[in-house]
């Protein structure tokens, strides 16, 4: 795998914050570390679960990195439009 890294951000960076620096610099691949699958609890409550960027990282790469330096893309799962439930 190539990568071109060109910024890194500050530890503890949200989804929220992550989604808007890809946003404006055009990033189309962000590198995290594994631990994301099994968040801690206090990761959980501030909403820093994988599943948390994937849903703000909209057409970004995400690539995980485990403590060996084994690195596994991530693919996004697939969104189904929502059902409308109609009444008669």
């Amino acid at each position: 795998m190539d990568l071109d890294v060109h910024a890194t951000l500050a530890w503890g960076v949200g989804p929220a914050a992550m989604a808007r620096a890809c946003h404006r610099f055009g990033v189309t691949h962000v590198v995290m570390p594994a631990t994301l699958v099994r968040p801690s609890l206090l990761a959980r409550l501030r909403r820093r679960r994988l599943a948390d960027y994937q849903e703000m990282l909209i057409g970004v790469q995400i690539v995980l990195v485990d403590a060996r330096g084994a690195a596994q893309a991530i693919e996004r799962p697939q969104t189904q439009p929502d059902k409308i439930a109609l009444s008669v």
